[in-house]
């Protein structure tokens, strides 16, 4: 099957991802360190060379976790950097409305395994008045209603469009 969106949508797709894999990274780097420092072993290096022994660069155990850790602290910062800007940049376009803040948040925030179809049924559950509304019952059926995609389209134009990601063509005939 054919992907039918274009391109600065796959971008907006994948930043908003990686929005929330940086928080897994995050989490996973931030054990790295507490298993690094609670192996119990020094991280100070020592440096006794033997008389005789050649020169030039040693690579000590401890010099090893002090790298891992000193990397680690890198990826968390710039992970943490990351989220804080995706979030202040969704603030400044969508902070006076909460409900396209939930949208955002339950559409791409929420969980990395989620399709599509999951994910607007996330939205769904959480913006109730979303669904199409049944003819024959009144009542609020399963299906999404125009001005869910309607949301989602304009939400995606606008994190697009400040990221830079739309071509100028893309903007006019929009």
């Amino acid at each position: 099957m054919k992907n039918r969106k274009p391109e600065w949508m796959k971008k907006v797709d994948s930043d908003m991802k990686r929005y929330i894999t940086c928080e897994y990274t995050i989490w996973h780097h931030e054990e790295l360190i507490k298993n690094l420092l609670a192996t119990g072993t020094k991280t100070i290096a020592s440096y006794i060379p033997r008389e005789g022994s050649p020169g030039g660069e040693r690579s000590t155990k401890e010099e090893n976790y002090l790298l891992l850790i000193e990397q680690s602290e890198e990826v968390i910062q710039k992970c943490k950097s990351y989220r804080e800007h995706l979030e202040k940049a969704i603030e400044a376009l969508y902070g006076h409305n909460p409900d396209k803040m939930t949208f955002i948040r339950c559409y791409w925030w929420k969980s990395l395994n989620y399709r599509e179809y999951n994910r607007k049924n996330l939205v769904l559950k959480a913006l109730p008045y979303l669904r199409r509304i049944n003819r024959l019952t009144m009542r609020r059926g399963s299906k999404a209603n125009n001005t869910y995609y309607g949301w989602r389209k304009e939400i995606y134009k606008s994190i697009a469009d400040l990221f830079g990601y739309r071509e100028m063509e893309d903007i006019g005939g929009a």
